[in-house]
Order: C-alpha cells, then sequence, then structure tokens
C-alpha cells in the first residue's frame, strides 16, 4: 500500500508492507522518498493542514474495528462537522484579527515568539526525531479520535496509533517570516495562536496553531485558513475513507507525484510547462473522500495560477460549491484580479475574503493598494489604520502611507500613538528614510520632522532628518559624532543614510573628520562596490585614513589591495593584499580569493617570478594558467601544466591549449571532445561542458573552420553555437551545408530551430513560413516557441496576417506566449481581440506594445482607442534604439555640414532623408536626427578626454591614437521598420564609410576599437566579402577590446528642488480651479537627454510614497519615435525642466 505525507515543498512517500505484523510499531517504519522542489519558481502543493496521511497505516490497524456506514451518510456527517468547524474557526479568525489588544501585550508573547522561531528551525517537512520538541503527539491524537468514527475507545489501541504519528508526522509548514497576529488563551495552558506566513504563492497566509504549556510549549494542532481544514481533520477523513475513495485518491496522488516531477531541474521551461499542465489536468479528476474536494479544487486552481493560466484557475475557483468553507478560493480570485489591474473585482473577492475570516494584512495591504490607485483617499486610510492598529515590526512599513493620508491633526494623533510604541525608535526612523525625498509632501515630513525635534530630539531618527534638510560637509559630520557618542541600534542604518546622501567629492574630508573612522568601513565598502559613487582613487585614500586609525584592520587593507589593482598600481596591490591575507582570520574560501587577487597583482606587476611561485595549490596553478592564456603568454606554461595532478579536467585542459600554441590542433581538438563527452555525465560539474565547447569553437575558429567544432563534438547545443558564430559571420552557404549534413546526428526539432535562425537572419520570410510542418503536434515541442514566433512574424513581414494569426494561437496554446495574438491582431485592425488581449496582460506589462519591433511604422493606435491605450513609464534616458552603439573619435571636431552629409548618407539610409538639428540643453553636445523610411541615424557631437590613469593601460599603439583624440561622433543607427540583423549591419557598414576623412582616428563599439586604417581596408573589399565580413567582431576586422572609461560632459542634472517646489504650488493651486487653465510640463528625451517636448498634465497620483503624473504627449518625438502626440505616460516631478500654464478658453 501507498501514503503520501505531503506534497507541497517535498513529496514524501510511504510503501508500506501490508504483510507484516500490523501491530508491530517497527513495521510501521516507512521506505522513505523525497520529491524536493527546492530552487524552484514556484511552490506548489497540497497546502490543505494535513501533514500526512495515515489511511493505509491506520486502515490496517483499525480493519476490525471499521464502523458500518453508508458513503453517504459518513460524507454528510464529515461535511456537517467540518462545516460547523469552519464556522467556529472563522469566527475566531474574525475575533483574532479584529483583537484590540496587541499580541505583543499578552504575558506569553515572548515565549511564543521563541517557540515559533524553534519551529522555523526544526519544520523542514520531513519526519525527524527533533519534532518531539516541539509536538506533543498524545494531544494531536486526541484531537484525530474526536474526529475519527474508526478509532475505538480502547487505551491500548489508542497509543498504537500514538506511535504510528510520532513515526509518520512531519509537522506544520516552517513558519518562514511569519506575524503573530493575535494569542487566545483556552485555559488548561493552551493557547490557539493566529499568525500569518509567507507561502510563497502570492503573499501571506493565515494559520492556526493550538499550543500547549506543560512545562514547555508543543503544538497539537494546525490549521491553514485558506484551505479550511484542521490537520487533524484531513486525518479522519482519509481514515474514514471507503476503500474505494483512497483508490481514487491515491490516482489523484500519482498526479501530484507527476506534478512535483515536472518541476525537475533539467527540464526546459516549455517541456516543464508542458508537463506540469498534463498534470494538473489529470489532477483535476478527483474522486476520493468528497469532504476534501473543495480544499483539492483550491489547491488545483492555485497551481494553475502559478502555472500562468490565469483564465483556468478561475475557472475552478469559480466551480467550488462551498467557497464559504476554503475562503482562500476568494483570496486567489482577488489575487489575479489584482495582478491584471482589475482593480474593482479584486477588491469585492478581497472583501468576500475578509468577510469570511476578517481583514488579515494580506488582503488589507491589497486593498489599500487598490484605494490608493482608485484615489479614495477615505477608503484607503481606512483599510491602513486596520493594518496599523498594532505597531510590530512587520506593519511598520506602512506607517509612511498613513502619514501622507493624513491631515494634520491626525498625524498628530498618529505621532502620538506611535511615541507609546516600543518600536518608535524604528517606525520614526523608517518612516524619514522614506519620506524625506517627497517634495509633494513636504508639509507631512515637515511635521513628522518638527515631532521628533520636540519630543525625540536626542534620536537617530531625528538626527537623520536634522541632516537631510541641510546635507553639508558640517552636518554631517555633526551627525556622525551624534552616532560616535549615542551608538543607537541602528548606528549602521544611520551611517548608510548619510553617507549616501552626501556628495562624494566630500568622502575624504568627512572621514578624516571622524574620530574611528574604522567604523564607517562596512558603509563604504558597500558603496563602493554596490552603488559604484566612490572612485578607485577615493577608495585608496578613504581606506588609508582607516588604516592609520587601525593599521591591522584585514578588510581595509583587502578593500586597499582591490582599489590599487583596479587603478593599474599591482604591485602596491600585492603588497596591501598580502597584509590583509595575514591580518584576517577567515575562512579558507576568502583566504583563495585573496591568494588569487595576489596571485593576479604580481603577474600583472610584471614579477612573473613571484606569480609562479606564488601558485601553490592546483586551484592557484590553474588560476595563472588562466590568466597566461588570456594573455597569450606561454613561458612556464608547460612546466605549470605538469605540477597538476595528471589525469585531472584542468591539466587536459591546459594540455589541450598548450597543444593547440605548438601547432598540434588534432591533439588539442581531441582532448576537449575527450573532455566534453566526460563533462556531459558528471553531474558534480554544471557548465563545465559548455566551457569546453567554448573553448573547441575557439580553436575552430583561429583555425577558420568554425563548422569543424561541430564535426568533433557533434550535439544540439554544439550546433546552435556554431550556426550562431556562422549567422553572425553571415557565412550562408557554410551554414546550410552544416544544417543538411546533421540529419542523422540532430534531432529533428533542433534541426528546425536552426534553420528557423538562419533563414530568420537572412530575411527569407517565405521560406520561415513554409517550414511549418503540416501537422501542428510539432509545435507542443519544447523548442517550437522561438520558431513560431519566427513563423509569425514572418507571415506579418509577408503581409499575411490570418495565416499569422494560426501560428500566434498555437504559441499561446502551448507556450503561453499572448503577446503574439495582440500583435497580430493590432496588424489584422481586430479592435476586440486586441482590447482582450490587452486586458489579459499583467498592468506592468501592457506597455510593452509600445516598444514592439514589429509594430513600427503601423498605424496601430488608429485601433486602439485613446482611453484604452496603455499608460507608459516615461523613464529617464529611455530610448527605442536596440542596436549597437559607434563612437568615432577625430583628431578635431569635424564640421557637420548636414547637407553634405545628408547626400552622402543616402545610399546608407535611403531617400528622401529628413535633417533635424536638435537644440540640445548641452551647447557642447549637439544634435542632428537624419530619418528615412527605414532607418533612423541619431548623430552627437562632443568634446572627448581620455582619463589619465586608463590611457596607461591601454596598449602601446593605441595610446597614441587615443592621446591625439579631441572630437567624438556617437552614432545610433535604428530601424523604423521591421528588418534583420543582416540589413542593419550592412547600413551600419555604410554609416560608417561616409564619415571616413584624415582626421578619423578610430572607431569603437562597446569598447572594441578598430583604426581608421583598419576601417578602410574593410571598406575597399567588394560588397560580397563586406557581407560575409563582421566589423567589431571575431575575423580580421575583429576590435582591439579595451578596459577604459571615456570621460564624457556631465549629463544634465534632475530639476532642482525650487522648480519642483513651484510645480506643485502651481498644481495645487489649479486643482482649486481646474477649469481655468491647463498645465503644460516640458521634458527631456532621448538616451541623452537632447530633445525637449512638451505634455500635458492630466493628475497627480501617489504611487508608492510620493507622486507620479499622469500625463499625455503633445507632440511626437524626433529621438524616439515610438514617443506620439496623444500617448497616455506617466511622469515623475524629477523629470519637469519647466512647466506652464495655458489658460483655457472661455
Amino acid at each position: 500500500m501507498i501514503a503520501v505525507l505531503r506534497f507541497d515543498h517535498t513529496c514524501f512517500v510511504f510503501i508500506l508492507n501490508t504483510n507484516s505484523d500490523p501491530f508491530s510499531t517497527s513495521s510501521h517504519q516507512p521506505a522513505l522518498q523525497s520529491r524536493n522542489l527546492s530552487g524552484c519558481f514556484i511552490i506548489g502543493g497540497l497546502t490543505i493542514a494535513g501533514a500526512f496521511v495515515l489511511s493505509a497505516v491506520l486502515g490496517v490497524l483499525l480493519m476490525r474495528f471499521n464502523v458500518q456506514e453508508s458513503g453517504t451518510d459518513r460524507t454528510a456527517r464529515q461535511t456537517e462537522s467540518l462545516q460547523q468547524e469552519m464556522l467556529i474557526e472563522s469566527d475566531g479568525a474574525q475575533t483574532a484579527v479584529n483583537n484590540s489588544q496587541s499580541p505583543t501585550q499578552h504575558p506569553q508573547y515572548d515565549q511564543i515568539v521563541h517557540f515559533v522561531d524553534l519551529v522555523t528551525e526544526v519544520a523542514d517537512e520531513t519526519a525527524k526525531p527533533e519534532l518531539r520538541d516541539i509536538i506533543d503527539y498524545q494531544l494531536y491524537a486526541e484531537q484525530y479520535f474526536l474526529r475519527s468514527s474508526k478509532v475505538p475507545d480502547n487505551a491500548w489501541q489508542r497509543l498504537v496509533v500514538s506511535e504510528t504519528i510520532n513515526n509518520l508526522i512531519i509537522g506544520p509548514p516552517p513558519p518562514y517570516g511569519y506575524q503573530i497576529i493575535s494569542i487566545k488563551d483556552l485555559g488548561a495552558n493552551r493557547y490557539r495562536v493566529y499568525l500569518e506566513c509567507p507561502d510563497t504563492y502570492s503573499g501571506g497566509e493565515p494559520v492556526i496553531w493550538w499550543l500547549v504549556d506543560q512545562g514547555q510549549l508543543k503544538l497539537y494542532d494546525w490549521c491553514q485558513l485558506d484551505f479550511g481544514i484542521r490537520s487533524t481533520t484531513e486525518n479522519f477523513v482519509l481514515v474514514d475513507a471507503s476503500d474505494a475513495e483512497i483508490a481514487r485518491y491515491n490516482e489523484y496522488i500519482d498526479a501530484c507525484h507527476q506534478y512535483l516531477d515536472s518541476y525537475d531541474l533539467e527540464h526546459s521551461a516549455e517541456k516543464q510547462q508542458r508537463l506540469v499542465e498534463q498534470a494538473l489536468v489529470k489532477a483535476e479528476n478527483y474522486a476520493g473522500p468528497q469532504v476534501l474536494h473543495p480544499s483539492i479544487q483550491l489547491l488545483n486552481a492555485r497551481r494553475w495560477y502559478l502555472a500562468a493560466n490565469d483564465e483556468r484557475a478561475i475557472a475552478i475557483a469559480d466551480r467550488i460549491k462551498t467557497p464559504h468553507l476554503v475562503p482562500g478560493a476568494y483570496r486567489l480570485k482577488a489575487d489575479i484580479h489584482f495582478d491584471r489591474g482589475d482593480y474593482e473585482l479584486a477588491a469585492k473577492a478581497y472583501q468576500q475574503y475578509a468577510d469570511l475570516i476578517g481583514p488579515w494584512p494580506h488582503s488589507q495591504q491589497r486593498l489599500a493598494t487598490i484605494y490608493r490607485e482608485q484615489e479614495d483617499t477615505d477608503k484607503e486610510r481606512a483599510a491602513l489604520t486596520k493594518l496599523t492598529r498594532h505597531l510590530t515590526q512587520d506593519n511598520q512599513l506602512q506607517v509612511p502611507h498613513l502619514i501622507l493620508l493624513n491631515d494634520h491633526a491626525q498625524n498628530k494623533a498618529l505621532f502620538a500613538r506611535i511615541d507609546q510604541s516600543d518600536l518608535r525608535e524604528s517606525i520614526y526612523f523608517y518612516a524619514i528614510n522614506q519620506l524625506s525625498d517627497s517634495v509633494y509632501f513636504a508639509d507631512q515630513y515637515a511635521q513628522l520632522h518638527q515631532h521628533l525635534l520636540e519630543h525625540l530630539p536626542d534620536s537617530a531618527a531625528a538626527t537623520l532628518a536634522s541632516y537631510i534638510k541641510e546635507p553639508n560637509l558640517q552636518t554631517a559630520t555633526e551627525a556622525f559624532q551624534w552616532v560616535e557618542k549615542q551608538q543607537p541600534d541602528n548606528a549602521e542604518s544611520l551611517r548608510y543614510a548619510i553617507w549616501i546622501e552626501q556628495d562624494p567629492d566630500d568622502y575624504v574630508s568627512l572621514l578624516t573628520s571622524c574620530s574611528k573612522p574604522q567604523e564607517h568601513l562596512e558603509c563604504l565598502s558597500e558603496i563602493y562596490d554596490y552603488e559604484g559613487l566612490i572612485s578607485d582613487a577615493d577608495m585608496i585614500q578613504l581606506c588609508k585614513i582607516i588604516l592609520e586609525a587601525d593599521p591591522k584592520n584585514g578588510e581595509a587593507l583587502n578593500l586597499l589591495g582591490d582599489a590599487l589593482s583596479y587603478e593599474g598600481k599591482h604591485k602596491q596591490a600585492a603588497e596591501k593584499l598580502q597584509q590583509a591575507r595575514d591580518a584576517l582570520d577567515d575562512s579558507p574560501s576568502s583566504a583563495n580569493h585573496l591568494n588569487e587577487m595576489i596571485l593576479q597583482s604580481l603577474y600583472h606587476s610584471g614579477d612573473r617570478k613571484a606569480a609562479m611561485e606564488s601558485a601553490t595549490s592546483p586551484e592557484l596553478i590553474v588560476s595563472l594558467l588562466r590568466i597566461k592564456h588570456a594573455e597569450d603568454d606561454y613561458d612556464d606554461f608547460e612546466a605549470l601544466i605538469k605540477r597538476l595532478e595528471v589525469d585531472s579536467d584542468a591539466r587536459q585542459e591546459y594540455q589541450a591549449l598548450w597543444d593547440f600554441h605548438q601547432g598540434n590542433f588534432t591533439a588539442a581538438a581531441n582532448s576537449f571532445a575527450k573532455l566534453i563527452k566526460q563533462a556531459n555525465s558528471d553531474d558534480e560539474s554544471p557548465g563545465r561542458d559548455h566551457l569546453y565547447r567554448r573553448r573547441l569553437l575557439d580553436l575552430c575558429r583561429k583555425q577558420n573552420d568554425v563548422a569543424k567544432a561541430f564535426q568533433i563534438a557533434p550535439s544540439d547545443e554544439m550546433l546552435s553555437m556554431v550556426v550562431t558564430e556562422l549567422i553572425d559571420q553571415s557565412e550562408w552557404e557554410p551554414c546550410e551545408k552544416l544544417l543538411n549534413a546533421t540529419s542523422t546526428t540532430i534531432s529533428k526539432q533542433q534541426r528546425l530551430l536552426m534553420r528557423s535562425q538562419l533563414l530568420w537572419a537572412q530575411g527569407m520570410y517565405q521560406s520561415l513560413v513554409d517550414l511549418a510542418p503540416d501537422n501542428d503536434a510539432w509545435a507542443t515541442h519544447e523548442d517550437a516557441g522561438m520558431v513560431l514566433d519566427r513563423i509569425t512574424r514572418s507571415a506579418l513581414r509577408l503581409n499575411q496576417p490570418d495565416k499569422a494569426m494560426r501560428f500566434a494561437r498555437l504559441i499561446a496554446e502551448h507556450h503561453h506566449w499572448d503577446d503574439l495574438v495582440l500583435l497580430v491582431a493590432l496588424h489584422q485592425n481586430n479592435q476586440s481581440l486586441a482590447l482582450k488581449q490587452l486586458k489579459s496582460m499583467p498592468e506592468w506589462d501592457r506597455d510593452s506594445v509600445y516598444r514592439e519591433r514589429d509594430l513600427r511604422g503601423l498605424a496601430w493606435r488608429d485601433v486602439i482607442p485613446a482611453d484604452s491605450r496603455p499608460r507608459r513609464q516615461l523613464y529617464t534616458g529611455y530610448s527605442d534604439f536596440g542596436g549597437p552603439i559607434v563612437r568615432l573619435l577625430f583628431q578635431t571636431q569635424p564640421k557637420i555640414d548636414s547637407v553634405a552629409l545628408g547626400t552622402k548618407l543616402e545610399n546608407a539610409l535611403g531617400k528622401p532623408l529628413q535633417t533635424t538639428r536638435l537644440d540640445s540643453a548641452n551647447p557642447n553636445q549637439p544634435t542632428w536626427v537624419m530619418q528615412s523610411q527605414d532607418w533612423q541615424l541619431q548623430i552627437t557631437q562632443a568634446p572627448f578626454r581620455m582619463n589619465a590613469d586608463d590611457l596607461s593601460s591601454a596598449d602601446e599603439p593605441l595610446q597614441g591614437i587615443l592621446a591625439n583624440a579631441k572630437s567624438k561622433l556617437t552614432l545610433e543607427l535604428q530601424a523604423m521598420r521591421p528588418t534583420t540583423t543582416r540589413a542593419r549591419k550592412q547600413a551600419m557598414s555604410n554609416v560608417l564609410k561616409a564619415f571616413s576623412s584624415d582626421r578619423l582616428l578610430t572607431a569603437d563599439q562597446y569598447s572594441s576599437f578598430l583604426t581608421a586604417a583598419t576601417l578602410k581596408r574593410y571598406h575597399e573589399l567588394p560588397s560580397e566579402q563586406q557581407a560575409k565580413t563582421s566589423l567589431f567582431a571575431s575575423g580580421p576586422f575583429e576590435g582591439v577590446p579595451v578596459d577604459l572609461e571615456i570621460e564624457t560632459p556631465p549629463q544634465e542634472q534632475d530639476a532642482d528642488r525650487a522648480l519642483q517646489t513651484k510645480f506643485i504650488a502651481a498644481y495645487k493651486q489649479l486643482n482649486e480651479e481646474p477649469n481655468s487653465a491647463t498645465l503644460i510640463v516640458q521634458i527631456h528625451v532621448g538616451r541623452d537627454q537632447n530633445e525637449s517636448i512638451e505634455a500635458q498634465v492630466d493628475a497627480v497620483k501617489r504611487r508608492g510614497r510620493d507622486v507620479q503624473l499622469q500625463a499625455t504627449l503633445l507632440s511626437d518625438s524626433v529621438t524616439v519615435p515610438s514617443l506620439q502626440q496623444g500617448d497616455p505616460v506617466w511622469l515623475t516631478i524629477q523629470q519637469i525642466k519647466q512647466f506652464r500654464l495655458s489658460p483655457k478658453a472661455r
């Protein structure tokens, strides 16, 4: 017999020997198998409160005590019992969540918190001895006995059942990140504890625990309210079930196993999705005990939701006949509607959920967000007030929202309540951090700051607020002096908040003023590593200041060594890193990292002998070999290889590279083929096979025979790598020949995928459409999604929208790429379908329609009514441009004659060519836009200067070129219509030819440099050869890679606070007379913010803890073609450069 313990995070299967002695406790030990879903992108499972299923075990133990009862009578009795139980728990949950007393005031609160923490540490969804410390098995069994009709009133029999439970129970789901909502005394030292625990599905889930204190707190039952069933109740239902019901129940369990197995990490996303759906369809045929059916329906609905099938999830949830028994059905529907932006439906479902079990935090947070979006301030305030009725660490995050909503009197009352809380310091500190940047709510922030000065002047929050009010070197110094004197609990957070607000140019002076600079190391390290606000040169100075106060600070020495290394001062870096290694007493992994950094610094300092001597372990030897290979340095290479273990993969890898260097390609290729084969069969070396394939491909490229890599080591992945390489080099014929030769070695699906890639790159759209098999069964294959995408787009580019829709529906059905249906509907002018598809998309993804490349040149806005178009977020620096940027460096600034240049560029971009010069906000950075029907070229001119330290690290020939460069032109080419990579490369090549002159020194693409002479040689090639040759990529015209930072004129800063304040005042005044004028703002758009356009402000809406402007563009953009007049956009106040009031006609 087979019984399943639990199947949410982990599934446990018990294989029971029914021929053994049923009353021998040793015979009840299961053979345990675990299907762990750790690391999957979802957690899916039977999260009804049952932690284990005892039906098989107890069925054997209790078969002679079976109570004769018809299935109908039993189901009716169980349903009635469950309904009564759920009504009690729902009422209890309502009372608990509305309790006027904070759980922190309960005398047992600290002990219960300690116990919940213990459960979090112990419970891992396996049966383990440590559970005896947290679960009272006897009381658990008594709860079970109260419900089951098959357990006689027999002490010995109860003992056997209790022992069985001891062996099988795995406890409740671990309550990671829990929040205690309420604690209720039940008498006799028993408690009912209400918690909200993250469920990894969409938010917090309400949970009830029953605890007993018999000198030590222990659990004796638990319930997940969403599923409406207690652990002990689930078990009595299964034990009382008939043999036929158990048989059908086990069929459902098989479907659950299939569901869990589908999340095998080796599956591709497409295959995983298909297996998930097959399992869920099977699971819908549940025919086990009917009293569990509503809970299992909800579980299946959740799984469909997690599988990205919202419609099916809602349909299943709607089929639940008793949703009052499983409140989670309302919550699931609410969450789906919320994700879609259907706020009215979401609010209704959340309210139905709250009507059943009360206003739990998850639903209240969502309702507050909905009311915020609907601009219903009163309802939002009411939801937040309920949420923050008891101030806790969890809900203090909502306090800033409430502060912004309140008027002066309401905030005064709120602050008085916060003052009484033990958490007042952290609540106020968080609020100051969150609200300090909001100009729109400056009055509320000022009130908060004033309250702190009057009531908590000597607090971290007041200190931070006073600094933020006037951030400069002096106030920062005073704030740090306060921190050093008071040493508050949140000292590190306060230091970080001050540093991140301070001008980086003042960092060295500020740290010098600190009496204990070493206390600031962690903050400065984080800002240096993650924020990128500190230059290497400044970091060196900061570390030196810290080391003057604490000379043996290993972390500071380590950081100093890193910064010196980045500055190219490798000898000094090695010295400091060696000192850091001596000072730090860290884990072996940290020591290994330091040793590797030391080796690298010694090598790059030129002390190759010291580098050789420092390679004292296999890991360091490999590191040195890697560096030497990258630097094309093969001195002592063979000697290093011989120091590695004979049969190690590393020795074989570098021996192969040495063989190739010695001219023995065959030996090198055979070695990599062997390594690839070994890595494929070695589960402990993930990714190694890809590295070896890449190495082999590099060798074949140097032999000018990329396709040979596939002949040596054939596989689907190698075919993909080779085909991609050949396509990048426009080697169409060798690619076609290779695909034709793989008919017997590679799967049909992989060849279909690769051929579609080849045809797509060439723009052979009709051949791509003809590639689709007549039988749609192929569309279910895991790789068919990309093929279908290319075929659908090809049909559109051939003006065959009806055929495109067939393929779009296939990809939507089998791969859930619904955006293609929207794309085709717009091409068909099918307004109803387009609107339907837009509405079904997540709200955050709807504005992708503006960026869709196959809508360029199409008047799709005529299909979507203006009031139905999604509002797009207009980020600073946004550009439609998706191709490479090429920078041209000149000896002197070239004079741009737009007329003459336009004539030269007509061959590259097409006729007619329209030229527009933009009046940039930066006069030193003029921009020209040249646009034809097919292409747009943006040309931005700017002075050029190379950073001196970076210049010294460049190769000698390039140093001279870069040192002479005084001017830079940045070229951005984008297609105005759907096009191919091949066409884009050719167009850019022709553009570069138009800019060739005696003053041109070099061209740079992504820090890959080509000299002017190399460019000239390329343009002298016949056009057929140019088409097969890539600039800047691999091959004869590969650029020289140099990691350089080029100094550019400073970018335009956001509008200053004074302008923002004036704008807000104008908006608020206009609100009092809305019919008097229209508020018009000027914003800058494009990658370099070099074009000004205007937008009309329609409304100011609070989003998060600040506001955004709902606006409508008043003109088309030249530099960003997807921005057109009438488009609805979101803007921030910081993006406003100017504003004006335009009087309305009377």
